[in-house]
C-alpha cells in the first residue's frame, strides 16, 4: 500500500480522490458552478459545440449583441470542450463544471509529473501537485474558466520544453500540443506571460549549454525548434489568424496603457491586503471591497500556509539551496507586477509586444504562486535529506505558531465570539452564511494553529514521522481551506437539473428565422423556460439577437451606439426592406416586410427570395463586419455599411434571389492545416508511444 501511494498511480489516484470528496456535490449535479462560468463561459461553448454537431466552422455567432465574430475568440477552437460536449451529450452547465475539475486534475498532474524529478520524492511531488490545483487562480477564479485552462496547462508546457530541448521528437510534439491549449482554451494574457517565461528559459539554456559543451559540438537543437515551430503554428494559425481579424474590429484589440476607463491596463490589481489570503483564504468569503479593494474572486494568492511557512523557514538556513531562492524571487517578482497600482513594474512591462492589451494584473500572481509552490518543493526536499534543515523548519513552526496565537487573541477581541457557538448549535452552514469576514480568518487560524501544534507534538513525540506527518498536513491544511471556500467562488446550491433547465428546449437545427421585431427575441423573451440562467439566453433557442452580454464589442458597434441606432434597430426584425435617406443611411420609417421569404438560415449565412417594386435594398439587421459576401441572383453584390453598423444589399427591380454568407478569406486553409497538424501531432505520440514500448 506504501509503495503505490508512493507511485505516479497513487499520485493521480489521490488526486482523483480529493477531486471528488471536496468538490463531489458538483459531480453529483447537486450544486452548479456560477457567474461567469455560466453567463458567457456556458453559452459560448454550447454555440460552438453546437455548429460544430451541424456541420458549420462556429464563425459568426448571430445570437448575442446583434452578431459577433465568434470565430475571434481563442476559446472557440479548444478541441478539449468539443471532446466534453460528446461525452455530455452536447454541452450544458454539467458540461461547465466537468470542464473545469478536469482542469484542476490536469494542473495538479501537470505539477506532479514537472516537479517530481526536481524534487526527487513522489511524496513531496504529490503535495506540491495539491497546492497548485487548489491555489487562489483555481479555486477564486473558477468562475473565469478561462484563466483555470490557461493556469492548468502551465506546468505541463514547461516540461515538455525542457524534454523537448533534450531533443525528444515525442516531446516536441506535446510541447505544441500543450501551448496551444493554454492559447486556445485560456485567457490570451497568460499565454503571453508563458511566451516570454519560455523566452527567458531559451536564452539561459543556450547560455548554459554554451558554457559547459565544447564550442564545435552542437549544443541548440534546432530540428527540435523547427519542428516546434512547424506543428504549433499549424494547429494554432487559426486561433492566430481569427483573434488578429477580430481585434481591428473590436475595443479590445489595441493597446490599453492611455486609457483612462474600465478598461485601463491597471484595472484590477492586487492589493497589498490581498497578501493576507497566503494564511486566511476563507475570510475571503466575504465580499468586502472596502476592505480588499477588488472583487473577491480575483484576490487569492493561497497555496498552503504551513507550506509557505516552511519555505520561509528554509532561506535563513546556511548554504540552503539556491533553487529555493532562485524561485522565490522569480515568485516575488510576479508579485510585484501584480500589484500594478502600487507598484510600477507593471507599467514597465507594458512596454514589451502584446504586454499593453489586457487587463487585471491579478493574473500574474499564478506565476507568483506557482514559482512560489516550485521554491517549497526545493524547501521540503532538503528538509527531508537533512536533519539540520528540519530543526530551521521545526523553529519556523514555533515562531509562526506564537505569532497566529497573537493574531488569533486580537481577533478574539473584535470577532462575534457567540457566532462560533452556533456551528454546534445550529450548523457550520449556519456559520457559513451569518459569520463575517473576521469571524472567517479567527476561525482558520485557530484550524491552521491546531495543525501546527500537531506537527510540533509529532516532533517531539515520533520524530521519525515527523516529514511524512508534515507532508500529510499539509495537504490536510490546502483540501481544507479549499472545501471552506468553495461554495464562496466555486458552486451555487442550485441542482444542475434546475441550471440546465432551458437548454434541454433547444431546437436541433437552427430554425428559420421569423420577421417580428429583435426585440421580441432578447433574454426577457425566453427568461420564463428558464430557471436559473439569464443572459444570453437567444443562443440556446439559436435565434438571431441584439441581446447579450459580451466582454467584446465591434467599434462599429460603439458608434452605432452613440448615435442611438442601436435602440432603433432593436425594433427592426432580422430582414426587412427599406429606401435611402441619404448616403448609407435609411428611411427609419419606411420598413417593409411582406415579400420577404426565408428559405435557409444558419450562423455563418441567410438564403432569401425578395421581391422588389420600389425599395432601394434590403437590410440584414446583424452588425457590419467586412467578411459578409452577398449574391443576388448567383451575382455578386455590393454590400453597404447601414446607419454605421448594419448590413445593406442593394436590390435589383423584380426578384431577388439572395444569398448572404460570413465567409473569412483562408479560414478554410487554416481549418485544414488545423486538422492536419493534429493528426500529425497524433501520428508522433503514437509512433513515439510505440517505439518506448518496443
Amino acid at each position: 500500500m506504501k509503495n503505490f501511494f508512493c507511485s505516479q498511480k497513487g499520485a493521480l489516484t489521490i488526486y482523483l480522490a480529493l477531486i471528488v470528496i471536496l468538490f463531489f456535490p458538483l459531480i453529483k449535479g447537486s450544486y452548479s458552478m456560477k457567474w461567469d462560468a455560466m453567463d458567457l463561459y456556458l453559452p459560448w461553448k454550447f454555440y460552438v459545440t453546437e455548429a460544430l454537431k451541424e456541420g458549420f466552422l462556429p464563425l459568426w455567432n448571430p445570437s448575442m449583441n446583434g452578431g459577433f465574430p465568434q470565430m475571434g475568440d481563442p476559446g472557440t477552437w479548444y478541441p478539449i470542450s468539443w471532446f466534453i460536449s460528446l461525452l455530455t451529450n452536447g454541452y450544458n452547465s454539467y458540461s461547465t463544471q466537468l470542464e473545469y475539475l478536469l482542469h484542476l486534475f490536469i494542473g495538479g498532474t501537470g505539477m506532479y509529473y514537472y516537479t517530481k524529478n526536481r524534487v526527487e520524492n513522489n511524496l513531496i511531488a504529490i503535495l506540491l501537485g495539491c497546492s497548485f490545483m487548489f491555489s487562489g487562480v483555481f479555486i477564486s477564479n473558477a468562475q473565469h474558466i478561462g484563466w483555470v485552462v490557461a493556469a492548468s496547462w502551465l506546468p505541463w508546457i514547461l516540461r515538455s520544453f525542457d524534454k523537448s530541448f533534450a531533443g525528444n521528437t515525442k516531446d516536441t510534439a506535446l510541447f505544441a500540443l500543450f501551448l496551444f491549449f493554454q492559447l486556445s482554451g485560456g485567457y490570451p494574457a497568460f499565454f503571453f506571460i508563458t511566451c516570454y517565461i519560455l523566452l527567458f528559459l531559451l536564452i539561459k539554456k543556450i547560455i548554459d549549454q554554451r558554457k559547459h559543451t565544447d564550442k564545435l559540438q552542437q549544443t541548440i537543437p534546432y530540428k527540435q525548434i523547427v519542428l516546434f515551430l512547424i506543428l504549433f503554428m499549424s494547429i494554432a494559425g487559426i486561433v492566430v489568424y481569427a483573434s488578429f481579424d477580430m481585434a481591428a474590429h473590436t475595443n479590445r484589440g489595441g493597446s490599453l496603457t492611455t486609457l483612462e476607463n474600465k478598461w485601463n491596463y491597471l484595472v484590477g490589481s492586487l492589493t497589498p491586503q490581498s497578501f493576507y489570503t497566503f494564511f486566511t483564504p476563507f475570510a475571503t468569503s466575504k465580499n468586502n471591497t472596502d476592505f480588499w479593494g477588488f472583487d473577491f474572486s480575483m484576490i487569492s494568492v493561497y497555496i498552503g500556509a504551513i507550506l509557505l511557512i516552511i519555505t520561509l523557514s528554509q532561506i535563513f538556513a546556511k548554504q540552503t539551496d539556491k533553487q529555493i531562492l532562485a524561485n522565490l524571487l522569480a515568485a516575488i517578482l510576479f508579485f510585484c507586477i501584480a500589484l500594478g497600482n502600487d507598484l510600477p513594474l507593471r507599467k514597465w512591462i507594458s512596454i514589451f509586444p502584446l504586454m499593453d492589451t489586457f487587463r487585471f494584473p491579478s493574473l500574474f500572481r499564478l506565476f507568483g504562486d506557482f514559482f512560489l509552490i516550485l521554491s517549497a518543493g526545493y524547501a521540503f526536499k532538503q528538509i527531508v535529506r537533512e536533519e539540520h534543515y528540519k530543526k530551521i523548519a521545526f523553529k519556523g513552526l514555533l515562531i509562526s505558531s506564537g505569532l497566529i496565537l497573537f493574531a488569533c487573541i486580537y481577533l478574539m477581541t473584535i470577532a462575534e465570539r457567540w457566532r462560533f457557538k452556533e456551528i454546534v448549535t445550529v450548523g457550520p452552514k449556519h456559520f457559513c452564511h451569518t459569520a463575517g469576514m473576521v469571524e472567517f480568518a479567527l476561525f482558520q487560524l485557530l484550524l491552521l494553529l491546531g495543525l501546527i501544534s500537531i506537527l510540533i507534538l509529532v516532533y517531539y513525540k515520533f520524530s521519525k514521522y515527523f516529514n511524512t506527518t508534515l507532508i500529510l498536513v499539509c495537504i490536510l491544511e490546502i483540501c481544507s481551506a479549499t472545501y471552506f471556500q468553495r461554495d464562496a467562488t466555486v458552486s451555487s446550491s442550485i441542482p444542475v437539473n434546475i441550471s440546465s433547465s432551458g437548454i434541454d428546449l433547444k431546437p436541433e437545427k437552427y430554425p428559420i428565422p421569423d420577421l417580428k421585431p429583435m426585440s421580441q427575441h432578447a433574454n426577457a423573451t425566453y427568461q420564463p423556460e428558464f430557471s436559473y440562467l439569464w443572459r444570453n439566453l437567444p443562443i440556446y433557442r439559436k435565434t438571431p439577437s441584439h441581446d447579450g452580454h459580451s466582454p467584446y464589442t465591434l467599434l462599429t458597434q460603439q458608434i452605432a451606439h452613440a448615435k442611438g441606432y442601436d435602440t432603433i434597430f432593436y425594433q427592426f426584425p432580422i430582414l426587412f426592406q427599406t429606401t435611402f435617406e441619404s448616403a448609407s443611411t435609411i428611411n427609419l420609417n419606411h420598413i417593409d416586410t411582406s415579400s420577404i421569404k426565408i428559405s435557409t438560415f444558419t450562423p455563418n449565412s441567410i438564403v432569401f427570395n425578395v421581391i422588389n417594386d420600389s425599395c432601394e435594398l434590403i437590410v440584414f439587421n446583424q452588425n457590419f463586419y467586412p467578411h459578409w459576401k452577398a449574391k443576388i441572383n448567383n451575382v455578386e453584390s455590393e454590400i453597404l455599411k447601414i446607419n454605421e453598423n448594419y448590413i445593406g444589399i442593394p436590390l435589383k427591380l423584380g426578384i431577388n434571389h439572395v444569398e448572404l454568407e460570413f465567409k473569412p478569406p483562408y479560414i478554410r486553409i487554416f481549418w485544414y492545416l488545423f486538422l492536419g497538424g493534429f493528426g500529425t501531432i497524433t501520428l508522433l505520440l503514437v509512433v513515439g508511444l510505440f517505439k518506448k514500448e518496443k
